[in-house]
């Protein structure tokens, strides 16, 4: 995955790893349009699927781990841009708490991870007419808010 930066450094993104008991395949420094560079991210973690990335014979990272990764690179760099920066991903740490409802605000990984979320859409919560869907995972706390 695409991180766009102007102030984190190749050993920022090591030590949040580490940090957080995570192992990067994959870390590559990139020109950016839309920032001072950019680093290619490839994590491994502890999901039960195949990593899509390289060659594939490593575990993914699952989305809590992705999530907590992002979220403490977002302490140091809330300007950073994590996809896309025309498209999918998140424009900045605001973007990123508001899609991920806050769940990695503290840059850790969440006590209730798991493995594979349950989404669920959450027809209480969501605006379809202001396009803003919400879901939320059906064996734990996590939640997510797309629009």
């Amino acid at each position: 995955m695409k991180l766009h930066t102007d102030t984190l450094t190749y050993g920022d993104v090591w030590d949040a790893a580490r940090g957080l008991g995570l192992f990067l395949e994959v870390l590559t420094e990139h020109g950016s349009r839309s920032r001072d560079h950019a680093f290619e991210v490839t994590l491994s973690g502890s999901s039960s699927r195949k990593s899509q990335a390289g060659n594939g014979d490593y575990p993914a990272a699952t989305w809590d781990e992705w999530g907590a990764l992002m979220g403490a690179l977002y302490l140091i760099d809330p300007k950073a841009i994590w996809g896309s920066a025309k498209g999918w991903g998140y424009k900045d740490a605001a973007d990123f708490n508001r899609q991920t409802q806050w769940r990695f605000s503290e840059g850790i990984v969440p006590a209730d991870t798991h493995q594979q979320h349950r989404w669920q859409y959450d027809h209480a919560t969501s605006s379809p007419l202001s396009d803003i869907a919400r879901h939320y995972c059906t064996k734990c706390s996590a939640r997510m808010e797309r629009g």
